[in-house]
């Protein structure tokens, strides 16, 4: 999940419960259903468990913290802080979303079917269904390019293929 859209989610909860006695509390409950905080520890969740902190940000040549719950607890995010973050997010295929009308959308031929990638917001999205699992990953960084999105969503796929 981008910063941009947590960010946006807790600045409209912010502003929703201003005037409400138990507001902190009700914006953390809201940004842990987005999250996924809710009902998935972070360190039972199998996507952030696939990369090391390292390797996250290898993808977009920066050192991450450490991993975060993503998409509800159905992915992980590795953030660089505000220069940049790496996102993996894993769901049933039927979920598979391909931004075909995204300025600079491309379908690519592997791996898995029905993939694709797109620059997205200073950085790269990619996407493909692999077995019964869609894989969407972002990078966002410096070294953040549609050849790291794409080593990203191969890596994440040879992961979930082997398990």
């Amino acid at each position: 999940m981008s910063q941009i859209f947590v960010r946006s989610c807790a600045a409209l909860l912010v502003l929703s419960g201003c005037h409400e006695k138990n507001a902190l509390a009700d914006q953390q409950q809201a940004m842990n259903v987005v999250t996924g905080d809710d009902h998935v520890d972070v360190a039972a969740n199998s996507t952030c468990r696939m990369f090391s902190r390292a390797e996250a940000g290898s993808y977009i040549g920066d050192s991450v913290g450490a991993p975060e719950n993503a998409a509800m607890g159905a992915g992980c995010a590795w953030s660089a802080g505000e220069s940049g973050e790496v996102v993996v997010a894993i769901v049933p295929a039927d979920n598979h979303e391909p931004p075909k009308n995204a300025a600079g959308f491309r379908k690519i031929g592997s791996p898995g079917r029905e993939g694709f990638v797109v620059p997205d917001m200073g950085g790269w999205i990619a996407g493909a269904i692999v077995g019964d699992k869609a894989i969407r990953v972002t990078v966002i960084g410096k070294a953040a390019s549609e050849q790291s999105a794409l080593k990203l969503l191969t890596d994440a796929a040879s992961r979930i293929s082997s398990d």
